[in-house]
């Protein structure tokens, strides 16, 4: 417990010294793979987000964007909760978000714990774990909850010492900054916010597109999924009771890859909340795929730039061309337990922890490699 402690104050400092922290935890607990995110109050400043699967790994801004697909939503402060006791094990493992988002990381059980200061911080804490190492316990829950006032304090203190080298920035730059398409609706599914990549996606009108001030997908059955995930999501948030965010896929009629859409409550700070206009629902559009022109892709430059192994390389790069993770499988003549555990590897190597966050990252990377030397070191300035 000493290790514990000492490891967390030290972030206060040494931010990095949290990934210290959520390594001890995750020997104590047998985890494999944990979060910590730190959000301050209407975007004042920009966020921190820790990983930590096996190698510890801060995840660079581009990647913050896995903190708005989290599934724990209003759960209370300082209880520390597990993801079977917010749903019903068996309608979760039915649900398009655990084959999606969490099958292909191993992830099977999830405990999270949330810490607010009204006005100042909300620090969320996530714990995961592979259906070997069994749910998490109440002996677990509780020693997680011992940890809280530590956590609130070591906060605390990093936000009063950081708030004065920070500046301001508004929320819509920092929606703009996110790997994923982001529109926020009020509570009658009216567009009130969108970033610019949303924008960018809403005008290909390729499954998605504006009309009427409201989303329009171009699938019938799409659309009625998509109203119901929407109305879902607006009650959960006037209700103020625990809820999981809900995911689907959109068909694009181009035929490429489809949208990975993630609906839930809106957050407290979103675009909208100023008396007029209510944030209710946040939508969020995986389409890294759509967003990075496709360049020739190699299995040398990957493994280089990544230290991942030649199977490990050709199965990201198949994963990029948009292979779901049984196909890629298949392609290269391997087993899907097999094909997990190359995707685990390649997240831990990556610094990476969704699929989506993988696609985005080998894109640019093999962009980069692609351009000529003079372009590259006009792009690194």
């Amino acid at each position: 417990m000493s290790e514990v402690l000492l490891s967390l104050y030290q972030g206060v400092r040494e931010p990095d010294g949290w990934l210290a922290f959520q390594r001890h935890l995750s020997r104590r607990l047998r985890t494999i793979n944990s979060v910590l995110s730190l959000r301050w109050p209407e975007g004042t400043r920009p966020g921190l987000l820790y990983t930590f699967n096996g190698d510890a790994a801060r995840l660079p801004p581009t990647l913050r964007a896995y903190a708005a697909i989290d599934p724990f939503v209003n759960i209370a402060d300082g209880r520390a909760v597990r993801l079977h006791d917010l749903v019903d094990p068996a309608e979760f493992r039915a649900s398009t978000y655990y084959r999606e988002w969490l099958v292909p990381i191993g992830v099977e059980y999830a405990l999270g714990l949330d810490v607010r200061e009204p006005g100042r911080f909300h620090a969320r804490l996530r714990l995961c774990r592979d259906l070997a190492a069994g749910n998490f316990t109440s002996s677990d829950c509780r020693f997680i909850e011992s940890l809280e006032p530590h956590l609130r304090l070591a906060v605390s203190l990093y936000s009063d010492l950081d708030e004065a080298k920070t500046g301001r920035e508004l929320y819509a730059d920092a929606m703009d900054s996110l790997t994923l398409a982001t529109v926020v609706l009020d509570e009658h599914g009216r567009v009130i916010h969108s970033n610019r990549l949303a924008e960018n996606v809403l005008r290909e009108r390729d499954g998605l597109s504006l009309g009427n001030g409201r989303l329009v997908l171009s699938g019938r059955d799409d659309g009625r999924r998509f109203r119901e995930l929407v109305e879902r999501a607006a009650e959960q948030y006037d209700s103020d009771r625990p809820a999981v965010a809900q995911a689907m896929r959109v068909t694009r009629p181009s035929g490429r890859p489809a949208y990975e859409l993630v609906v839930r409550p809106s957050q407290p700070g979103s675009p909208g909340e100023d008396g007029r206009l209510n944030a209710r629902v946040a939508v969020l559009i995986g389409s890294a795929i759509a967003e990075h022109p496709r360049p020739e892709f190699s299995v040398d430059a990957v493994r280089q730039l990544f230290g991942l192994t030649p199977k490990e390389a050709a199965l990201a790069l198949r994963l990029a061309r948009g292979r779901s993770l049984k196909q890629a499988a298949q392609d290269q003549s391997i087993s899907l337990n097999t094909a997990r555990a190359h995707l685990r590897a390649i997240f831990a190597k990556t610094g990476v922890d969704r699929q989506s966050g993988l696609v985005g990252t080998l894109l640019k990377s093999v962009a980069m490699l692609a351009q000529s030397p003079d372009a590259q070191r006009h792009a690194r300035r």
